[in-house]
């Protein structure tokens, strides 16, 4: 997922998604929970969630999840 805001620096991507982390370019209100719980799931599913610069300026938010978790360790990109 991209997004066009102001983005999130590079040094403080990995520590979003511990639990509670909140960004300093962060200006809604929120927990610090649902990067932690995105990439909690992913996990659970045998995949990983990462973020990287956007296209557009700002973040993007990428899942990489198996196929077939049950058959195979193959990943497939799903740019949504």
């Amino acid at each position: 997922m991209d997004d066009d805001g102001t983005g999130i620096p590079e040094h403080e991507r990995a520590a979003l998604f511990g639990r509670f982390a909140r960004g300093s370019t962060a200006h809604a209100e929120g927990s610090g929970l649902g990067l932690a719980l995105i990439a909690q799931q992913a996990a659970l599913h045998g995949g990983t969630a990462d973020l990287s610069e956007s296209p557009l300026g700002g973040t993007r938010l990428r899942l990489r999840l198996p196929q077939n978790p049950a058959r195979s360790a193959t990943t497939q990109v799903l740019d949504i």
